[in-house]
């Protein structure tokens, strides 16, 4: 099974480097895609065809994402719905973290996209 992870050199894809002892992961980072223009991502996609993707890539930076409001929300809200796209279309699976920033895990049931 290929699986991509979009995101290199964070916290979350170091970690998944980690484990992956056998090099099945492909790895991309920010120096390889535009996240502002879908068909950049697109290419690596149509490239790699994989199966499963991981996003790793987010805007992390929680003291300045107020003042950075449109950075932030190109890279966490329309970056991932770029993949989301992708991904409903080749039948791939999509593997995407948040932070505790915004899921804490404190809520009882589910969370709902508001």
């Amino acid at each position: 099974m290929k699986t991509l992870v979009i995101g290199l050199s964070g916290q979350l894809a170091s970690s998944f480097k980690k484990v992956d002892l056998k090099n099945k992961f492909v790895f991309v980072g920010q120096n390889q895609f535009d996240y502002q223009n879908s068909a950049s991502i697109y290419q690596i996609l149509k490239r790699e065809k994989p199966e499963v993707v991981i996003n790793c890539a987010a805007y992390t930076l929680v003291d300045l994402a107020e003042s950075e409001k449109e950075k932030c929300e190109k890279l966490n809200v329309e970056f991932v719905k770029y993949i989301i796209d992708w991904c409903v279309e080749y039948n791939s699976k999509l593997i995407h973290f948040s932070t505790d920033y915004v899921f804490d895990g404190i809520k009882q049931g589910e969370y709902t996209e508001q």
